[in-house]
């Protein structure tokens, strides 16, 4: 992955076939704990901005405290042409470079940005209460060590 990498024009004035000229969902990676801030700068210039948040529940004091929390921690997707908004991007603060594969930027097909969408409850994502709980009690009816010295 190399992130941060300029791009520049091709010799004969085209554009690389990097600079898509049609909007494209990407991946944005920042500084750390700087997503939101991130998110709110880029807004102000490219089409769409989406930071994935998730409701958790973390040991804190003696007891579980909620927090919402980016799903993604250094990453958000960002809408936009590439060739209109990469290098104020890339000078943006808090954003250290969109991932890429090889020296091109990598767009996100938008049914995966709809995905995760899909799973928001009032603007966060909630994870399923874990189907075990600790110190829950367990049988088992089968196992391979079951097995073990039958004929």
């Amino acid at each position: 992955m190399v992130l941060h990498k300029p791009i520049s024009g091709s010799k004969n004035g085209d554009d690389p076939p990097c600079l898509s000229k049609d909007l494209a969902w990407y991946v944005i990676r920042t500084r750390q704990y700087k997503e939101r801030v991130v998110a709110q700068e880029a807004s102000l210039f490219v089409q769409r901005v989406y930071l994935p948040l998730l409701k958790t529940k973390r040991l804190g004091f003696g007891r579980l405290i909620e927090r919402i929390e980016p799903l993604f921690p250094c990453y958000i997707f960002a809408r936009f042409r590439l060739n209109e908004a990469h290098y104020r991007l890339m000078h943006s603060p808090g954003v250290t470079g969109i991932v890429c594969r090889g020296a091109e930027p990598c767009e996100v097909e938008a049914l995966i940005v709809q995905n995760i969408k899909s799973r928001e409850i009032d603007g966060v994502i909630v994870l399923d209460s874990p189907a075990l709980r600790p110190q829950q009690r367990v049988t088992i009816k089968c196992s391979p060590s079951a097995q073990v010295g039958q004929k």
